[in-house]
């Protein structure tokens, strides 16, 4: 058992080697590609709380991004409707279409692979890394 989770811990940073090349590729950081796949899931609106729990990136990084995109005129903030103290961000059509060339890239190239393995596979793939966060989640949660 030591042994395959000595391949799984393995296999992770290779995972995590492969992202960062292509992230420096794209002259990104993984921190502003992990604020566009939170946007994208959302159709590229939602609460600036929602950002940072999604992304679990600090507030600081995330605010950080946020105002150089609203720098860069790619983020428009307003307040939220509901929650008055809260903050809408929404990436406009030009931080859309960046966010969108970046995440083709990436995707073009997960599907490539994916479709090597096959379908079943990949569901297999997902299953387990599901239940394998969910177990590990609940060990890191235990004191």
């Amino acid at each position: 058992m030591e042994n395959e989770l000595k391949r799984y811990t393995a296999d992770w940073i290779a995972f995590n080697h492969v992202y960062d090349q292509l992230i420096t590729k794209n002259r990104l950081t993984s921190s502003l590609l992990y604020v566009f796949i939170v946007f994208e899931t959302h159709d590229f609106k939602l609460p600036l709380t929602c950002l940072i729990e999604e992304t679990g990136l600090p507030k600081q990084t995330v605010t950080s991004i946020v105002n150089k995109l609203s720098r860069e005129e790619k983020i428009i903030t307003f307040p939220d409707s509901i929650d008055k103290r809260s903050k809408i961000l929404y990436l406009n059509e030009a931080g859309q279409e960046q966010a969108r060339m970046v995440l083709a890239e990436f995707r073009t190239k997960e599907l490539k692979a994916a479709q090597a393995l096959g379908i079943e596979k990949l569901r297999s793939l997902n299953d387990l890394n599901e239940e394998m966060l969910a177990n590990l989640k609940g060990q890191v949660g235990d004191k």
